[in-house]
């Protein structure tokens, strides 16, 4: 987890810096915007493994229900009869509270999971999760341009996350398991 982490944040660092220099140009927002947001997916991910490989080595008991959404699968009956399983793409936001729902669950960290989810700084990285979605998926050229307000909200967004992630994850976690196990 913290080659991903270190990576895309050292990544974030050095375009914030470029960002600083050259404040109008919008590809460099952009990326900045796509690298943390891929920074999020990539730990969120790696959370879900986590809490797979607990469960594999006994150390937690995940239910089916929750190892089938933790593997993001579906299972469905083809009209043979047989079992089909197939990858299942759940909304970002969804996916997010589940992971670190069901690993607060299991790691004793309920408490700071409610009050970190109800901040309202989470709100705001509601707000940039809209910012990135609408640059992802653009509908026409006024949907690539960032303001320097978004970016605000964007580097409050990380704030937050990082917060959220000190708080939520612990180095204990990581020292239970086999690392060459972790996808990392």
């Amino acid at each position: 987890m913290g080659f991903i982490w270190g990576k895309l944040h050292n990544e974030l660092v050095q375009l914030g810096k470029q960002i600083e220099q050259e404040e109008n140009r919008s590809e460099l927002k952009r990326n900045y915007i796509t690298t943390f947001f891929s920074m999020v997916e990539s730990l969120s991910f790696s959370t879900r493994q986590i809490l797979l490989l607990w469960h594999k080595y006994n150390q937690i008991e995940l239910s089916n229900e929750e190892i089938f959404l933790l593997k993001e699968k579906s299972i469905e009956i083809k009209s043979n009869g047989m079992i089909r399983i197939k990858e299942r793409y759940f909304a970002f936001e969804s996916l997010f509270k589940f992971t670190y729902l069901t690993y607060s669950k299991h790691f004793k960290k309920e408490s700071q999971y409610k009050e970190l989810i109800n901040d309202s700084r989470y709100y705001i990285f509601k707000e940039a999760l809209g910012i990135r979605n609408r640059i992802t998926h653009p509908k026409d050229s006024q949907s690539i341009i960032i303001s320097n307000a978004e970016l605000s909200k964007v580097y409050e967004a990380h704030d937050w996350y990082h917060n959220f992630i000190i708080e939520m994850l612990d180095d204990v976690v990581l020292k239970k398991i086999p690392t060459e196990e972790l996808i990392l």
